[in-house]
């Protein structure tokens, strides 16, 4: 697989996650050369979000049935080396420009999933969720039906993939057992998920501030 239209080093991460993410399917990867073209160069692009496009369009390269079945579908996402599809910024942005370019159904992670992104998707457009590469093959091949994106709840992350769960403790101690786990997962570079009132955190994190 040749990715252009991108820097040097993002086209061949791009490949190189497309390749590793097949093999978690029981698809084939194409024996042939495949060049996925992404132009136009100089227009920037999101880091990781057309992961998801690349790879079925070299799947459809290979099947007739996905080419003609995705002719006017979106796919959002980046790929990890395991095959599960994760979000990426301005997943609402890319749905109205899909929209209005004549898309008339998307696919997107499901970890992208918020009550906004429900509310403010566009109308007319089928919206569907997905978490791995092998939910998107089966569907695109008519073997799986895909969650909706109106019947869809937000899905954390899993343990398995690092993060680290901090529910905010009540403010009797000004949350400061709270602020030490937060503190130690910024040391040691480990993601956190806040749940729970995270709202009433953030307004002790700026009270605090703003007293300092």
């Amino acid at each position: 697989v040749v990715v252009t239209g991108m820097p040097p080093g993002q086209s061949r991460e791009v490949a190189d996650r497309i390749r590793a993410a097949f093999a978690s399917t029981d698809s084939q990867f194409p024996r042939k050369r495949v060049v996925l073209q992404l132009s136009p160069t100089e227009l920037r692009k999101s880091f990781g979000a057309f992961d998801l496009a690349c790879a079925v369009a070299v799947l459809a390269a290979d099947e007739d049935d996905v080419a003609a079945r995705v002719k006017h579908v979106g796919f959002i996402g980046e790929l990890s080396l395991n095959g599960d599809i994760r979000e990426t910024a301005g997943t609402l942005a890319a749905l109205d420009a899909l929209a209005k370019h004549g898309a008339q159904s998307v696919v997107i992670p499901a970890a992208a999933v918020t009550a906004q992104l429900k509310s403010f998707a566009p109308p007319l457009l089928e919206v569907f969720v997905a978490r791995t590469l092998v939910d998107v093959f089966g569907w695109v091949r008519n073997e799986c039906d895909l969650t909706p994106l109106h019947e869809a709840t937000a899905i954390p992350p899993s343990v398995g993939d690092g993060w680290q769960v901090v529910a905010p403790a009540a403010p009797l101690d000004g949350y400061a057992r709270t602020m030490e786990r937060l503190a130690h997962a910024a040391k040691t570079r480990q993601p956190v998920m806040l749940v729970g009132d995270v709202g009433a955190l953030l307004v002790a994190l700026a009270g605090q501030a703003h007293r300092a």
